[in-house]
């Protein structure tokens, strides 16, 4: 029985809303099979459900040891590879590559996708050094090997169209292809689409006091911004275990000492911890009229697709998938990175006119994953 095989080195409650999860469901949809998905170890508190939809869940308890997990993975490829009609998982790993290869060779007709999930600077390096970075005998063996691996792959995936124009020159090259545009989209068989009154409301989403998402930048901008009736919900675990910088506070202590010296704020900017519940969790987007992000980098933020799928004005930092989800800033606007003062300049304004603000119905609903994931099979099966 034809079935699509997934694997990943660790999931946790989260990424059932995220594209770790939803991207194998699509594809066993689309493509009317089961589908196997294989993951390391939890890397959460909560206990993950044996099915989701199409998907059966298994764990391989494999946690911190790489060639466990490719023991296991490779003995259910061979095991299996009759019925597999496709192999997905995330990274161009030696992992990912090895199994391409071995599945490719028991089982020429299944297919295998392997989606890149990089960041700017990933980017780049891998086609600066066209993804080999050794020299001499061993830089001409990995080089072969490389080239063999991407003869074999049905599909590396990019999931901004920034990073898929970067690969271009080099996959046309090399004469591979299997590059793809496949964006991070709107799970619309989760979440159907459902018309929601838009309130004076800003959010912003994901794992709060990292230096990555940068949350200390959305606070500092706030307290320069009357915000009158509207209201900042910030959603998502703090965290406490990151240093900010010379400050030199835990974010659970920098937020508690902000409210000390800005009082005013309590009731205006809520952070509203972790959110499990998909349904109440798109609620906030659903009534939102903005979605902000202050990353200091993203492979591709998920956050965005839902964002403009729910028709929110996004201000963005220029990381993944920001210029893409605002179809190159028509729907959005760009702040620079650490800028909390230009910030506030950008929400004065947008608050003052966000009714003469354009949005558009049709390109919002092109992002969902029916649409993106019919679109990429149509070119590749």
């Amino acid at each position: 029985m034809d079935k699509v095989v997934c694997y990943v080195d660790s999931i946790n409650q989260m990424d059932f809303q995220k594209d770790v999860i939803l991207t194998p469901y699509y594809l066993t949809k689309f493509l009317e099979c089961k589908g196997d998905f294989y993951y390391g170890s939890n890397s959460g508190t909560v206990a993950l459900p044996k099915e989701f939809r199409n998907l059966t869940l298994h764990d391989l308890h494999t946690k911190n040891s790489s060639f466990k997990l490719f023991l296991k993975l490779f003995m259910i490829i061979v095991r299996n590879h009759r019925d597999i009609k496709c192999l997905f998982t995330f990274h161009l790993t030696y992992i990912s590559m090895i199994l391409a290869v071995v599945l490719k060779c028991l089982n020429k007709k299944s297919k295998v996708w392997i989606a890149a999930d990089l960041n700017l600077n990933n980017a780049e390096q891998l086609v600066s050094h066209e993804f080999v970075f050794s020299s001499g005998i061993l830089g001409l063996l990995k080089r072969k090997f490389i080239d063999m691996v991407f003869h074999k792959v049905d599909i590396y995936s990019m999931e901004t169209m920034q990073y898929y124009r970067m690969f271009e020159p080099l996959f046309l090259k090399k004469g591979w292809k299997s590059l793809a545009y496949f964006p991070c989209s709107w799970d619309e068989d989760g979440i159907p689409i459902g018309a929601k009154e838009k309130e004076n409301i800003i959010i912003t989403c994901g794992r709060l006091g990292t230096y990555q998402k940068n949350t200390e930048m959305l606070l500092k901008a706030l307290i320069n911004v009357d915000l009158k009736d509207w209201k900042v919900y910030l959603i998502g675990p703090m965290t406490d275990d990151f240093s900010l910088g010379n400050e030199n506070k835990t974010f659970k202590e920098y937020v508690g000492a902000y409210f000390k010296k800005y009082p005013h704020l309590k009731d205006k900017v809520i952070f509203t911890g972790s959110i499990f519940d998909t349904q109440v969790l798109f609620e906030y987007f659903r009534k939102a009229k903005i979605f902000v992000l202050t990353s200091r980098y993203e492979g591709f933020g998920n956050v965005l697709a839902h964002a403009r799928w729910n028709s929110n004005y996004i201000i963005s930092t220029d990381v993944g998938g920001a210029c893409d989800m605002t179809d190159n800033w028509k729907y959005g606007s760009k702040v620079e990175q650490d800028d909390a003062l230009g910030l506030a300049l950008i929400f004065k304004e947008v608050l003052l006119s966000y009714d003469k603000l354009l949005f558009s119905h049709d390109f919002s609903k092109g992002i969902s994953y029916n649409i993106s994931m019919s679109n990429l099979l149509t070119r590749f099966f």
